[in-house]
């Protein structure tokens, strides 16, 4: 008998030390290893949460750890390296992901640990040296293919989305999305976004419309100005990013007055006003107009221009046509000596 009970209360702690090898319930684990990186810090998000937090991970001997919690079938976590380079990497309840990269080449990342990290290994493997029309296009293969995938929403929002890319495709795509994943998190936020998107693509004409400085007095956004190129930009001093765009802006029109041409329109989704006025005041010798109703999304005029995204920005030629769009800084500075450069004398 005595033999019989000591049977019984081994096999629950047994079976307790087995579980405790790994996540459970709703926790999920990551395990990262680097052959060349043997120190320094990584940042981690969840890609589903719009307000999500951003955590600092450690790298210490070329291997990291992280645990999270999660009650979705499968989510995309977004993993940002110090140079901003950003790798997905899907999670579940109760999966250990493993996570390495061979050499010093990023790309060369392998994620295991399930079906969806092994399918974008096989995505990133098949557009290592291709030009991005060629990845989008690959892109659009892997979503028809694996439609019911939350690998294809990923790589909707990822390659049409944030790409700005409209039109009878990406429609088709995001039909085909819908119909396998009509519940899917990414796939309903990919879709208001591209209805955003499609009010200030390029080619679009702005009509004339109302806009409140801080003090509410309104005015027209082209009023007089009826055959001069726009630069508008969408920032708040709670958009980190913000200040990118702003500072290279701020820098051409002190540096370089001579070779810009047009406005420059700011647009602040600031509900603070004195955060505002505080961060306004560097340009009162750069002609920049400035502009702020503290409604932040509920403005008026982001909602007529369907701006989802900070920071954002919008430049127009002389008929007030939308000529470039865009989210960065270094892609802004191209765009302006391209469609804002004055004619040489």
């Amino acid at each position: 008998m005595k033999k019989d009970f000591s049977i019984i209360y081994i096999i629950p702690l047994v079976v307790t030390l087995l579980m405790g090898c790994g996540p459970s319930g709703s926790s999920f684990k990551i395990n990262g290893s680097f052959e060349s990186m043997k120190g320094g810090e990584l940042y981690i998000y969840n890609l589903t949460d719009e307000y999500a937090r951003l955590d600092t991970i450690n790298v210490a001997d070329g291997q990291f750890e992280y645990s999270g919690e999660t009650t979705k079938d499968v989510v995309p976590y977004m993993l940002v390296f110090p140079n901003a380079v950003e790798q997905v990497i899907f999670v579940a309840a109760g999966q250990e992901i493993s996570y390495e990269v061979e050499g010093n080449d990023l790309r060369s990342c392998t994620v295991k640990g399930n079906e969806e990290n092994e399918l974008m290994n096989e995505f990133r493997k098949a557009t290592a040296s291709k030009s991005p029309n060629e990845v989008q296009k690959i892109a659009a293969e892997y979503i028809n293919k694996h439609a019911s995938s939350p690998v294809a929403a990923y790589l909707f929002e990822r390659y049409y989305v944030q790409a700005n890319a409209t039109g009878k495709n990406t429609h088709k795509l995001l039909n085909t999305l819908k119909k396998a994943q009509p519940k899917n998190d990414i796939v309903m936020h990919a879709e208001g976004m591209l209805k955003m998107t499609e009010r200030s693509s390029i080619g679009k004409v702005i009509a004339d419309m109302d806009i409140s400085d801080k003090n509410n007095k309104k005015t027209k956004l082209w009023g007089k100005h009826k055959d001069e190129p726009t630069l508008i930009i969408f920032w708040a001093t709670w958009a980190a990013d913000s200040y990118d765009l702003l500072w290279k802006v701020r820098a051409s029109r002190r540096n370089n007055n001579d070779s810009i041409k047009g406005r420059c329109v700011c647009v602040s989704l600031d509900t603070e006003l004195f955060r505002f006025e505080t961060d306004i005041r560097p340009d009162s010798t750069n002609n920049i107009e400035q502009y702020c109703d503290g409604l932040a999304f509920e403005s008026p005029v982001i909602k007529k221009l369907g701006v989802a995204k900070l920071p954002y920005y919008i430049i127009t030629d002389e008929k007030h046509k939308i000529v470039a769009t865009g989210y960065n800084g270094e892609k802004l500075m191209d765009d302006m000596k391209k469609y804002l450069k004055a004619k040489s004398k």
